[in-house]
């Protein structure tokens, strides 16, 4: 498993030593990086299953498969986050306020430059900013994401995989509910929110995540759907629901592989829908429990 802190540690080492520039065209060389193959070789030496030639367009899919969560990209930083805006750049937290990244050479371009740091801010330590249009994805590897314990041990598989299921609830929704191993109203409505949140995030709905499935919840989810071989947010949120009914797909890591199939379907029978592993409209809302 990997080392979040000597990923970290890596970054700010190369960042302090003006031997290491910015270049795109020698980014794999190990002398000079670009931002991506710079947090790619930081974690590839930290024991993270991650490319040194990683961009930033696959960074995403590898992140999420080897253990690293998303959390809200306003939400609070932590030493070792990863901030992603996909196709144009990737940084990662040393702290609460600063980030540690690749920027640019010293002639403000991406290529031509000379080998190493010419002006001590092409690979840099610096306060945290938002880039422009927004960052995409904030980043968290899972061990260091805080768990909530449960107030009750589970006493069967079923709450057991509920009070998983209400954990991975917060983790996305950044909405904090009991983790009880019982699908409540405040489970139900934390569902409602991981959706809103992926909706949001997928799709551009701008919804209110509130919890409520009401008109503009249905309408944003129209006739969207997730199946095997697709990655995105909303896949997340469907593994996150199947986890609260007490079904489990594996890993709540956006990528729905064999293991969600077959729990899309077991909850599909479950509420009498047609057991096609395709979560569909009907699926989804039954899900929020529509």
């Amino acid at each position: 498993m990997g080392n979040i802190e000597k990923a970290v540690s890596f970054m700010i080492a190369v960042a302090k030593d003006d031997s290491h520039g910015y270049d795109q065209t020698h980014r794999n060389s190990g002398i000079d990086y670009d931002c991506s193959s710079l947090v790619g070789t930081a974690l590839n030496q930290a024991g993270f299953n991650v490319k040194k030639s990683s961009t930033t367009r696959t960074l995403r899919a590898q992140l999420l498969a080897c253990g690293f969560k998303t959390v809200s990209v306003g939400g609070a930083r932590k030493r070792g986050d990863i901030f992603l805006k996909e196709g144009h750049h990737v940084v990662m937290c040393t702290d609460a306020n600063n980030i540690v990244h690749a920027s640019i050479n010293e002639k403000g371009t991406t290529k031509g430059g000379r080998q190493g740091d010419q002006t001590g801010k092409e690979i840099c330590i610096r306060s945290y900013y938002n880039y422009k249009g927004g960052w995409d994805y904030h980043f968290r590897f899972s061990d260091a994401i805080s768990t909530q314990p449960t107030t009750k041990p589970s006493t069967t598989t079923s709450n057991s995989l509920i009070a998983q299921g209400q954990q991975h609830t917060i983790n996305m929704s950044g909405h904090s509910i009991t983790v009880d191993g019982i699908n409540g109203p405040n489970t139900k409505a934390n569902i409602v929110r991981c959706f809103q949140c992926a909706m949001n995030h997928d799709y551009h709905s701008n919804l209110k995540v509130d919890g409520s499935c009401g008109a503009k919840t249905i309408n944003a989810l129209g006739k969207h759907y997730v199946k095997n071989g697709e990655c995105q947010e909303m896949v997340r949120a469907v593994q996150v629901a199947l986890y609260c009914y007490g079904f489990n797909p594996g890993k709540t890591d956006a990528i729905f592989g064999d293991n969600t199939r077959l729990a899309v379907i077991q909850f599909q029978k479950a509420k009498g829908l047609t057991a096609d592993g395709v979560a569909g409209k009907n699926t989804i809302r039954a899900l929020m429990g529509v």
